[in-house]
């Protein structure tokens, strides 16, 4: 199960290696036609469903070997519940592997692709961000995209992209919370992800 698919290209990736069912869930699955169709082109058992806070996983309790997330955890707006609902689908044994990125780090604002300025977030306010990242947008696409049709030039980054600012210590507190093992831990320190100055906020 890939928690948090996006527009579910890992999600047929991980189809395409072999697993017997893969699922899909996330909070808006507006671009994953493409993967969906391709699945199916290919004979694929492959479920996408949008959840909601009310509906959670839909899927059977203990019935999932291995739930997959990556750069899901710092966007969760109740991490607990989330974690809960992880915990239930996985079987007994089953394997939770997450890839996340706490907010104080390097690119943990995730506008490495619009502002290639590390710690950018920690440079520069909110708000100028905010308008940056507003008028790239409107310079790449000639208006605000509607996936992010809602956000205004002069609103707080935070809440466009959902960043809940989790740190290290926080996930490991709601992991062992919930009920969760630690097996292995490592941290990545992001060295191919560095590239330095290519646009900054005026």
């Amino acid at each position: 199960l890939d928690f948090g698919c996006g527009s579910a290209g890992k999600t047929l990736y991980y189809a395409r290696q072999g697993a017997a069912v893969t699922y899909g869930v996330d909070v808006s699955i507006d671009y994953a036609g493409t993967a969906i169709e391709q699945a199916r082109a290919l004979g694929l058992e492959f479920h996408i469903s949008r959840i909601t806070p009310d509906n959670g996983i839909p899927v059977p309790d203990a019935s999932i070997d291995v739930v997959l997330s990556s750069s899901v955890l710092e966007h969760l707006s109740d991490l607990d519940r989330s974690l809960g609902e992880v915990r239930r689908v996985l079987k007994p044994g089953g394997l939770f592997l997450n890839r996340w990125h706490p907010y104080q780090t390097r690119f943990g604002s995730h506008l490495n692709s619009i502002i290639g300025i590390p710690f950018a977030h920690r440079l520069f306010s909110e708000k100028a961000l905010m308008a940056f990242y507003y008028d790239s947008m409107v310079a790449r696409h000639g208006h605000v995209p509607a996936a992010v049709a809602s956000i205004s030039r002069d609103g707080e980054l935070n809440d466009i992209m959902y960043m809940n600012r989790i740190r290290p210590q926080d996930a490991h507190r709601a992991f062992a919370g919930g009920g969760f093992d630690m097996k292995a831990l490592r941290y990545f320190r992001g060295m191919k992800e560095q590239t330095w100055a290519r646009n900054a906020p005026e």
